[in-house]
């Protein structure tokens, strides 16, 4: 059975020196059981239009997925071995039989919940009377990532402008159509601080250094680079107009109105936090 357009192999090892690896031939085993499919993670990476027979002949008798490695690989490692040095490790466990790439990642694709968020939308969702199984429904996108008909991330607008700018750079005449975007609801604001410790042996050097950043010009370079706003308002008149004009760089007074300043939390809150964003993660 064809495999889906998500489906897109890398076998990047190839190109590095035979010293890395040695082909190995799989055991052949008299009989093959399949016990479990996960057929979310197969559709995420192009596998998910497999059969059970195919399912069995790539993952039990380990035959090479198309475009991929002709044979399984067991990489080379070096490191102490019974007290004695070895050059040469082989891994006997187990071996490499694919590379490719994750289609969600290859579309530009990326949930990047943070702890915060997470806890402050399934706070929110709870406030409005929806249960746990229907909060996790509403914060997990539904991403058809196999026909790239929708492509939606929740993540910080530099990186999102970051994949634009870069996805300018690899294609300018055909560019990803990336678009970072202010929530209408709002959305959480987030500050980066330089601080000097009281017992910094050269705060002078510490002060010259933030000084240095704070500079017009420098400041101005930085938010040309990783498209995130500065505290210097004078050095808007040396970032790129496309940028000083970029709404989810410099938000506009009226976005700022919607914004949410972080929470100073405690320690007990944190590891709350955690706890409840590595449920969370786990349930994608």
């Amino acid at each position: 059975m064809p495999l889906s357009q998500a489906y897109r192999p890398d076998p990047a090892i190839l190109a590095l020196d035979g010293k890395f690896y040695d082909p190995v031939a799989p055991a052949d085993f008299p009989k093959q059981i399949e016990l479990f499919w996960n057929a979310s993670w197969a559709g995420r990476i192009g596998l998910g239009t497999l059969d059970p027979a195919e399912r069995i002949a790539h993952f039990a008798r380990f035959e090479p997925l198309h475009d991929n490695l002709p044979q399984p690989l067991a990489l080379r490692y070096h490191g102490h071995q019974f007290d004695v040095y070895n050059r040469a490790l082989g891994d006997g466990r187990g071996f490499l039989f694919a590379q490719l790439h994750d289609a969600a990642i290859d579309a530009g694709i990326a949930t990047q919940f943070s702890p915060t968020e997470a806890t402050v939308g399934l706070k929110e969702l709870a406030q409005a009377g929806f249960n746990a199984q229907e909060s996790m429904k509403l914060l997990i996108p539904v991403l058809d990532l196999a026909g790239g008909s929708l492509c939606a991330v929740m993540g910080y607008s530099g990186d999102i402008n970051i994949a634009r700018a870069r996805s300018l750079e690899a294609n300018p005449k055909q560019p990803a159509a990336i678009e970072a975007l202010v929530p209408s609801g709002g959305a959480t604001l987030f500050f980066d601080t330089m601080a000097i410790p009281t017992d910094a042996p050269h705060p002078g050097n510490a002060l010259k250094w933030i000084n240095y950043i704070a500079r017009p010009e420098v400041a101005a370079g930085l938010t040309n680079k990783v498209f995130y706003a500065n505290p210097n308002k004078e050095s808007r008149k040396f970032v790129k107009p496309e940028i000083a004009n970029n709404r989810t760089v410099f938000v506009t007074d009226a976005d700022m109105k919607n914004m949410a300043n972080p929470d100073a939390l405690t320690n007990d809150i944190r590891r709350t936090m955690t706890r409840l964003y590595t449920s969370f993660k786990t349930g994608l």
